[in-house]
């Protein structure tokens, strides 16, 4: 018995033996694989996304028959975007439309301790009328829109299918794909959802009732002269209501700029709904925190949808080559005067869209006008909906709208 316990404990000792030794040449193995492979680095810095895609509006006006788009709110002015830029008093008129459309912006505006509350006015009359229209007040006249009309509008007024942009990013690769799956899924939101606003009409109730809108708003970057344009829903027993505001705020920083705008004229026993906020400034709009469906992007990005989305929405047309205002640098938008930049330029643009020189005499073009250029995005001009290398003159002054 003690020769087989003798024998059992020396095996027992001789396989853990050749087990520690196997795992010490294991060990050494893992060792020297693990030496010997080099480590991994990633050099290059991450992208910053600093742009946006997101959900904004487009303003219309009504003149006669057509529905013409607004480029740019100038306090109580329209100016419409039509070759004169004809600029039209809003008191005059009917009244704004929107429709919501997607957009990229390459600044994001914060939007603090938004309240709406319902207060009351001692206005009546033709002096309420008068000041509701002051402060861009559109109650909707019609609850009962004919729904053919109304789709008839929004088709007219369409900013470009959902194909239009899947076409023509479908053989671009993966990653031009993320961008054109976000796309179209805001487009089919607001295809679902989204619905031209309507123009406002005589109110039989002129109640003293109102809304009081107070918020805080800051930019990392400086915008010389925003505009605030708001939606709100309100219910009166079981219709629905949209009313619209609007304000000119001037210059917004980083440091937050508190705003009360008061929207009178509203019928009485009336309860907010659902509220939409919209920043514009020169008539472009800025992404801002209460945006719909927004999605951060590098600014390759961002160029890259809005090239996919003009060749998209314009196949088979032959269109010259034009800066992208809504992604125009800083520089434009923290400025009020457009004569600064008013001295037409010659720029030649590439298939891609690459601004590829500029020509003319350097003294003839102040520097700080050329710095603005070279920060320009252009679009490349387009020949039967293919893009073609180009020479384009254009002035930067246009970015103003004015």
């Amino acid at each position: 018995m003690d020769a087989i316990d003798h024998r059992s404990s020396s095996s027992t000792r001789a396989c853990l033996g050749l087990l520690s030794l196997l795992v010490l040449i294991g060990g050494l193995e893992l060792s020297l694989v693990s030496a010997a492979k080099p480590v991994e680095v990633n050099s290059r810095p991450i992208a910053e996304r600093d742009h946006y895609l997101f959900v904004g509006i487009d303003l219309f006006l009504a003149q006669g028959a057509k529905q013409l788009k607004v480029s740019k709110l100038d306090g109580e002015n329209a100016i419409l975007d039509t070759p004169k830029r004809k600029r039209v008093n809003l008191i005059e008129t009917p009244g704004l439309r929107w429709k919501m459309a997607t957009k990229v912006s390459s600044n994001l505006v914060t939007i603090d301790d938004l309240e709406l509350e319902e207060t009351f006015t001692n206005l009546y009359g033709e002096g309420l009328d008068r000041i509701s229209n002051q402060l861009g007040i559109q109650m909707m006249a019609d609850q009962n829109l004919d729904r053919a009309e109304l789709s008839g509008r929004e088709g007219l007024l369409n900013m470009g299918s959902t194909d239009s942009i899947a076409d023509a990013g479908q053989d671009l690769g993966d990653d031009s794909q993320t961008i054109i799956d976000q796309a179209v899924s805001l487009q089919g939101s607001i295809s679902d959802a989204g619905m031209l606003g309507a123009a406002p009409g005589d109110s039989a109730d002129q109640a003293p009732n109102a809304i009081e809108i107070t918020f805080k708003i800051s930019s990392e970057q400086l915008i010389a002269d925003a505009h605030v344009f708001g939606t709100v829903v309100i219910r009166t027993g079981e219709e629905f209501h949209d009313a619209i505001f609007h304000e000119q705020v001037g210059q917004v920083d980083q440091t937050p700029k508190k705003i009360t705008i008061l929207q009178p004229g509203l019928p009485s026993n009336f309860e907010i709904k659902q509220s939409t906020i919209h920043v514009f400034n020169h008539g472009e709009e800025f992404a801002t925190n209460h945006s719909e469906k927004r999605y951060e992007l590098t600014v390759e990005e961002a160029v890259e949808f809005v090239r996919l989305d003009h060749q998209g929405n314009h196949r088979r047309e032959n269109i010259p080559a034009q800066p992208v205002w809504p992604l125009a640098p800083e520089i434009l938008h923290a400025s009020t005067d457009p004569r600064e930049f008013d001295f037409p330029v010659t720029v030649n643009i590439s298939a891609s869209g690459e601004l590829l020189s500029i020509e003319g005499n350097e003294l003839i073009l102040p520097e700080f006008v050329r710095r603005t250029v070279l920060q320009l995005t252009f679009l490349p001009a387009l020949e039967n909906g293919q893009p073609r290398a180009s020479t384009l003159t254009f002035n930067p002054a246009d970015f103003f709208k004015e």
